[in-house]
């Protein structure tokens, strides 16, 4: 196997301050390696940087179909060390990389989760990188933390593992009835509305991606690639509601959660259709919404159908702010909504 292995990369300023040398850390692993049937070379970027001799990291990637490689990783030096991991997986795609070091090995989430690197050594990293380099089965690999790519539910799964949801099983009454019992006979209809509520989700994720939500970024940054909006079809959420309603006659409330119910407009005012037509009574619905989302006409269509409750997230009436966040709304929109929902 061909092994490129980079030790620590100080900001020049720093390394012009300090005593440097080669980084015997990987010069000693490339002399183990080599010594082991592997086509290893290690390289020290700070020297390149500082004296202008030899090949840049850049060069030396561009250079040879590396197999793997290696970084050595320091708390003084994580962010270039990972701008040079992101380099090496821009320059190399089909290499493995592997980090190691005091760092990676301490920080090894913050690694794993920041970087291309799908591989943290600890401690000592001859026999893991070799075992590891030798194709060695990873669970039988001592001192070694990996991450593997989530696989996301095509559409099919998402409506099989939806509908097979076992509604009739799920206990809700005794939910309810302990909430019904901390009132006593003081529970009022709205109290009865919130507390006979099931919960219903409809769609995988949000597509906004506002930067602060972990819901929203969960599935694309545990799977690292664009994964689809897949949703329920409106056919779908009526025959759950339906169910729902067969086995827990007492609910009051369906509270669809996801993290934006009305972000497909003509799908909102099929589903509100679609209740109309079935007449659940006096079933009523909750759900989330975006502010930019809201219109006249999904507003009437939603009251309608019952919906007594949007939860709408404003978060900031600064534009700034919401530029910031990644919202993609901006303020107008906040009171345009207001005027829909009055």
């Amino acid at each position: 196997m061909k092994v490129l292995l980079v030790g620590p990369q100080s900001r020049k300023e720093d390394a012009e301050r300090s005593f440097m040398a080669p980084a015997l850390g990987v010069v000693r692993m490339a002399g183990f390696l080599n010594a082991n049937g592997h086509e290893v070379k290690s390289i020290d970027p700070n020297l390149h940087m500082l004296t202008g001799k030899g090949a840049s990291l850049a060069e030396e990637l561009a250079g040879t179909d590396w197999d793997f490689i290696g970084f050595s990783i320091l708390e003084e030096t994580i962010i270039k060390d990972i701008e040079n991991i992101y380099l090496a997986h821009r320059l190399c795609p089909k290499a493995v990389l592997v980090a190691g070091g005091i760092e990676a090995q301490f920080n090894y989430q913050t690694v794993l989760d920041k970087s291309p690197c799908t591989y943290v050594i600890l401690s000592e990293g001859e026999v893991p990188l070799l075992k590891l380099v030798n194709g060695d089965p990873i669970h039988e690999i001592p001192g070694i933390v990996f991450k593997s790519k989530a696989q996301p539910l095509s559409q099919e799964l998402f409506n099989d593992a939806t509908s097979l949801i076992e509604w009739e099983k799920n206990t809700y009454e005794d939910y309810w009835d302990y909430y019904l019992s901390k009132y006593g006979d003081t529970a009022t209809e709205e109290n009865l509305k919130e507390i006979h509520t099931v919960r219903v989700f409809s769609r995988n994720r949000c597509p906004i991606g506002c930067k602060f939500c972990s819901s929203t970024n969960q599935i694309t940054w545990g799977s690292e690639e664009p994964v689809p909006v897949i949703s329920a079809t409106e056919e779908n959420l009526i025959e759950t509601v339906q169910r729902i309603k067969d086995s827990h006659p007492r609910v009051r409330t369906i509270y669809l959660t996801d993290d934006d119910f009305c972000i497909n407009k003509r799908s909102v005012i099929r589903f509100c259709e679609r209740v109309i037509e079935r007449d659940f009574g006096d079933l009523t619905f909750m759900c989330f919404a975006r502010a930019s989302d809201l219109t006249e006409e999904v507003c009437e269509w939603m009251k309608k159908a019952n919906f007594r409750r949007l939860n709408v997230g404003i978060e900031s009436f600064s534009e700034t702010v919401l530029d910031e966040m990644g919202k993609r709304c901006d303020v107008q929109k906040f009171s345009k909504a207001k005027i829909y929902l009055a």
